[in-house]
């Protein structure tokens, strides 16, 4: 019988697991990863399991997720299209972030009626979100590596706009001081981020979903979220 790295024993009346080692969930290396990741420590520590996060760029993220590599994503939304592709993941139903999906750019004039408003311009987007990648097929898209590669090529005129989450954005703005560069309103889109684990990990799916649902419904996801967002804008 194959002995996983990770064991765990639970116990139905008290809930309680004992693991042998940190779980680890990749992320991207932003802002939105972060306020997820404080959503998942709190409530993996419900469980008295301890995690981690390990940055990998989006796709070998997902592949390594796939392949069981590492334990999970720690949030990922595009929810039919990661089921189709990486079968091995199963999906925690429970909300635990929001992308609120934004046009950066120099261009102040730009109507921003969704993504297909952003047809005539050449975009910059982060390569491995999938969402983005799908809303913006046949588009004028140019793709790099990170959220502040995004706004670097924006900066440097070789894009008309980019799309970054709003809270990512607005932070790479600040730690750059950069001012030339807006937010465009309204929304293009706003998208719901879930936590997916490896299918190794199925006997932990209800527990977990049990933890996030009453975090939803005692408004501390939410909570997490804003404050965080509160803490950008006021520093």
């Amino acid at each position: 019988m194959k002995i996983f790295a990770f064991l765990l024993c639970f116990t139905i009346g008290g809930g309680h697991f004992v693991n042998a080692k940190p779980m680890v969930f990749a992320h991207l290396n932003d802002d939105i990863s972060d306020i997820s990741g404080m959503v998942l420590r709190e409530a993996y520590s419900k469980l008295n399991i301890e995690i981690q996060m390990e940055y990998l760029p989006g796709r070998r993220s997902l592949l390594e997720s796939n392949f069981g590599a590492i334990d999970g994503e720690l949030n990922r939304g595009q929810l039919q299209m990661i089921e189709q592709k990486f079968p091995n993941l199963i999906q925690i139903p429970i909300r635990i972030n929001i992308v609120d999906w934004r046009v950066f750019s120099k261009k102040e004039d730009i109507e921003i009626q969704g993504f297909q408003s952003l047809t005539p311009y050449s975009i910059a987007i982060m390569r491995g979100i999938l969402f983005v990648e799908k809303k913006t097929e046949g588009m004028k898209t140019q793709l790099v590596n990170t959220f502040d590669d995004v706004v670097k090529v924006i900066d440097k005129g070789r894009v008309d706009v980019g799309i970054i989450p709003m809270a990512v954005g607005l932070n790479i703005l600040k730690e750059q001081s950069i001012t030339t560069i807006k937010i465009l309103s309204p929304p293009l889109e706003e998208s719901s981020l879930f936590h997916f684990l490896h299918k190794k990990h199925a006997t932990l799916v209800q527990p977990i979903t049990e933890v996030l649902r009453e975090m939803e419904k005692q408004g501390r996801i939410q909570e997490i979220r804003e404050n965080y967002i509160d803490d950008i804008i006021s520093s």
